[in-house]
């Protein structure tokens, strides 16, 4: 099916983490509620290389690391991403004030600066960017995050953003994106990913099931002066390590 570039996680300026730092990061309520949310050596495993195949277009993706000197590009890719996504539900003024903060070249290299912090993307053969997820070693913690069960990890992953271009969906994309930011979790040594999102995007949410997230509590997202309400979702990695 196809996929909503709909995960927004919280805007922060994260701390520095050791190699997916100690900490615990569910299913999917049924039926879905009407609306759903996005050391060096933690994120420096092996270089990700999936080619995932359109059924029928037979076109090659890859998916690598985005690099600091990439920063300005990305930026651009995650302003028109979450633009696209979001734009309906989130006016301006405040929009474009959010994506002037958060998705500036100097942000952005500012994060793939920090040793805990990576981003991955995709691109097809041509070298078009069609998506891309920014991921942080670290727990889930802070007070706009409420757990609500016993979590399953004790090193966990965040994906911190995922996005998908809306021309890419139902073609196995986001899939694969979300398998090599597994690959990429288990070569650092973490047991669970995790990530928030929106409880107004049902679409997400069901991709996010699909691919094995429990909703382990809620959380909050600041836009501007408004409070949206999240899921926090989590998948367990551990049998995929040991398998």
């Amino acid at each position: 099916g196809s996929f909503s570039a709909c995960h927004r996680a919280r805007e922060v300026s994260h701390a520095v983490v050791p190699p997916c730092a100690a900490g615990n990061p569910g299913g999917l309520p049924t039926p879905y509620p009407s609306v759903a949310r996005g050391s060096r050596r933690a994120l420096d495993g092996p270089k990700l290389s999936r080619h995932p195949v359109h059924p029928r277009a037979k076109v090659s993706l890859s998916i690598r690391r985005v690099t600091r000197s990439e920063a300005s590009r990305l930026g651009e890719l995650a302003a028109r991403l979450f633009r696209e996504a979001y734009g309906p539900t989130h006016p301006e003024p405040t929009l474009s004030t959010y994506l002037a903060a958060c998705f500036s070249a100097d942000a952005i290299a500012a994060r793939l600066g920090e040793p805990a912090h990576s981003a991955l993307v995709v691109e097809n053969p041509s070298g078009d960017w069609l998506g891309y997820a920014e991921l942080h070693a670290g727990p889930p913690e802070g007070p706009h995050i409420s757990v609500a069960r016993p979590l399953p990890s004790v090193r966990g992953l965040e994906i911190v953003r995922f996005y998908v271009a809306r021309s890419q969906h139902g073609r196995g994309v986001a899939q694969a994106l979300m398998a090599a930011a597994e690959d990429l979790a288990l070569a650092a040594g973490c047991d669970a990913i995790w990530l928030q999102a929106w409880q107004e995007a049902p679409q997400a949410l069901r991709f996010y099931q699909k691919v094995g997230f429990e909703v382990y509590g809620t959380a909050t997202f600041a836009f501007g002066t408004r409070t949206d309400h999240d899921y926090l979702l989590v998948k367990a990695l551990r049998a995929a390590a040991t398998a």
